[in-house]
């Protein structure tokens, strides 16, 4: 279907103009598919007809119009076309690779779209900043370094504009791409821009007391840029401020936040608790009811609070120290959700280590786990309540193991028959 249209439309004038007239006419009854299609096959066929008296029809009558339409049409509502000409007009720029018909997008946006973007009318305002974000930089590949540097400056002065725009949908969509465009064009765009960029996104967007679309998008944008190994350095002194946002009263932000120390987590550079300190961790670890939120945040402080590579108890030293300080329903979320990410093995020895330990406590009064941490200010019966309760966390998170629960059963027995002995 998408050859034959593009056949079709290349037949003659007549023909191409109407079948355009049509699918503007029907744009608001198409899919995302359909769009996706219409886009490869206009590209397809602007890359077809450039330099020809058809082509020059073709760009002027269609894409020109179809991009005022992108710019000029409602951008919400049962009836918004405006996203829907941005999607056929993104998937164009991203199907034609050649730079002769990648100018072509310069010259025809250029009528339209720097005046679009100063318009008073903030929708207007904000279809024109998606369309410029997502064919950034729009500069002709004619043009000589210092004329290229020069033009460069201008665009990105106009995006500084618009992260700090009074509209917020216009600071939404332009924070949700300024990481996209960063991280595909980090070797061209003037570093002092990219330093501002990343200092707008980091210190000022996520704070945004007007929209929480806003901080969602700048905090996307960070996972986004972050993804290029360049952008760390900067980044490693910039995300410290964003630490207070693991306590902010909007779960999707704090969600968004989460997702985001999770891509932080992947780097070598920088470190999860440069950002947030552990302890603030696990204070949202104890308060947050999402059952999700609570897992994602678990996968996060297991590095830090149970390593697999030290000893086992120096694992349990950890426990009574770190995790069980925190208070009760830390303590309890942390280990019922830990026991996917450590498997069957680790929980049992861990497990076994504890019992062993709580009938060391109860028939000696002492335990050899208080030589691993001298920090441990716990009396023994804690100890023994806490290492107990954790056992029987680990055993409902292993439930379906019939051999963890049969094993571990069989220890709390025995340790309760000892100490009722005493």
């Amino acid at each position: 279907g998408a050859d034959l249209l593009t056949y079709v439309l290349s037949l003659n004038e007549t023909v191409m103009l109407f079948l355009d007239e049509t699918i503007k006419t029907s744009i608001t009854s198409l899919r995302d598919p359909q769009l996706t299609s219409l886009g490869k096959i206009y590209g397809k066929l602007l890359v077809d007809t450039n330099g020809t008296d058809m082509g020059n029809i073709f760009q002027a009558r269609c894409i020109q119009n179809m991009a005022d339409s992108a710019i000029h049409c409602l951008r919400q509502g049962p009836l918004k076309a405006a996203p829907l000409f941005q999607k056929i007009l993104v998937t164009m720029h991203r199907s034609v690779k050649t730079k002769e018909v990648q100018d072509v997008f310069c010259n025809l946006y250029a009528p339209l779209l720097w005046k679009a973007l100063d318009y008073p009318n903030g929708d207007i305002r904000a279809n024109a900043t998606a369309l410029f974000v997502q064919s950034f930089p729009l500069i002709p590949h004619s043009l000589s370094k210092i004329e290229f540097e020069k033009v460069m400056e201008e665009r990105c002065s106009k995006l500084m504009e618009l992260l700090l725009d009074n509209n917020a949908a216009v600071r939404e969509i332009a924070a949700k791409n300024v990481g996209v465009i960063m991280d595909k064009n980090w070797n061209i765009l003037p570093s002092y821009h990219i330093s501002e960029f990343l200092k707008i996104t980091c210190e000022e967007l996520p704070f945004d007391g007007g929209s929480p679309k806003v901080v969602v998008a700048a905090l996307q944008s960070i996972r986004t840029v972050i993804n290029n190994s360049h952008s760390h350095l900067m980044l490693k002194k910039y995300l410290p401020q964003l630490s207070e946002l693991i306590h902010h009263p909007s779960q999707i932000i704090r969600s968004s936040f989460i997702a985001l120390l999770k891509i932080v987590h992947q780097t070598k550079l920088i470190k999860i608790w440069d950002i947030v300190p552990v302890e603030s961790l696990l204070n949202v670890l104890g308060s947050t009811k999402s059952g999700e939120m609570q897992k994602r945040i678990v996968r996060l402080l297991k590095p830090v609070l149970f390593p697999v590579e030290d000893d086992v108890m120096s694992q349990i030293a950890n426990t009574l120290t770190k995790i069980c300080a925190s208070g009760h329903d830390t303590y309890r979320v942390f280990f019922l959700h830990i026991y996917p990410l450590i498997g069957l093995t680790t929980t049992i020895t861990f497990v076994e280590a504890m019992l062993k330990t709580v009938k060391e406590i109860v028939v000696n009064g002492k335990v050899t786990i208080d030589k691993h941490s001298e920090s441990i200010r716990l009396k023994n019966d804690d100890k023994i309540l806490y290492l107990l309760d954790i056992s029987a966390l680990l055993l409902h998170s292993g439930r379906t193991t019939r051999y963890a629960i049969s094993f571990c059963t069989l220890h709390v027995k025995v340790v309760f028959l000892q100490r009722l002995t005493i």
